[in-house]
């Protein structure tokens, strides 16, 4: 009877997974078959999917972990939505429009606020994609380099996606990167740490690369959409490096979520004194800062 009523709210999909397909790959079908109900009806569990679509169990359920694993759904409270990738890729430009519609003026408010540069970022498949920046306001004209990261281990902003991504995924995108973590032993450990706090920070002791704090931005059902993100030079670690700049951060975090019908927690403020001791003195020195503003060009950077 519960099949019945759920069929009665939402009607089956029409496709290869109900009848035979003439054409094209079958498992293809059945793939976007799942991602056209979820679309519509989601969150759904696993057998709700299977009964739609026309599959049984164990096949809704391969087809279900593939598409995690691929960050084209998420698991949340009541089942799986659609996930970054979906949003973020060119067959849902839809969704795509719709985040960068609500981000963008977002990072324009952001950077001209904190006077640095910031990013939207969104996991499409295995890779790192900027849908939105604002390069930092005055001389500097700090920019994003890349808006496609193959290693999202590269990036603040991909920290915070793969940190709130299946921990069962964690090690994939450990074994192919070719970066130590900073601070922490271990990436498993720095992913937990963001979990728990909802901020990655990631420094530098290398002068001529940059340092980054990013957030998440969370729909109504909880899912992280994307991660915004702050960076500037490291020999002006001391800009982002503070209070300030975390609360505007989380402003920005905040309202892009309420736009969606989510809420993102404050998180608390790092030890900044421990910050300082891994970082060269002098990259958190006014003097020094104060210098560089007054001798550097316009230039890009990547954002590490």
């Amino acid at each position: 009877m519960a099949a019945l009523a759920l069929r009665d709210r939402v009607p089956t999909v029409v496709g290869v997974s109900t009848r035979k397909a003439s054409v094209g790959v079958q498992s293809v079908h059945r793939a976007l078959d799942v991602l056209e109900v979820v679309t519509r009806s989601g969150p759904l569990g696993v057998t709700q999917i299977g009964q739609l679509v026309g599959l049984p169990p164990s096949t809704a359920h391969g087809l279900i972990h593939t598409l995690t694993m691929r960050n084209y759904l998420v698991r949340v409270r009541g089942g799986y939505a659609l996930g970054p990738a979906a949003i973020g890729s060119g067959s849902w430009h839809d969704h795509a429009a719709k985040l960068v519609a609500h981000v963008d003026p977002i990072l324009v408010s952001l950077s001209a606020r904190a006077q640095l540069a910031s990013t939207a970022t969104v996991l499409v498949g295995r890779e790192a994609r900027i849908v939105a920046s604002t390069p930092s306001p005055g001389v500097l004209g700090m920019r994003v380099e890349h808006d496609v990261w193959k290693d999202p281990l590269k990036l603040a902003t991909g920290w915070v996606l793969v940190a709130f991504g299946d921990r069962k995924h964690w090690g994939d995108y450990i074994a192919r990167t070719d970066l130590s973590p900073r601070l922490y032993p271990s990436w498993r450990q720095v992913f937990a740490q963001i979990r728990e706090h909802g901020l990655a920070l990631n420094p530098t002791r290398d002068p001529r690369s940059a340092v980054s704090i990013a957030m998440p931005v969370r729909a109504r059902n909880g899912e992280v959409l994307c991660s915004l993100g702050l960076f500037t030079p490291a020999y002006l670690a001391a800009d982002v490096m503070n209070p300030a700049a975390l609360d505007m951060l989380y402003e920005a975090c905040s309202e892009a979520s309420q736009a969606f019908g989510g809420e993102v927690n404050r998180p608390a403020p790092p030890d900044f004194a421990a910050l300082r001791r891994h970082l060269p003195d002098n990259l958190l020195h006014s003097d020094h800062l104060s210098r560089h503003r007054d001798s550097t060009d316009e230039g890009d950077l990547d954002e590490q």
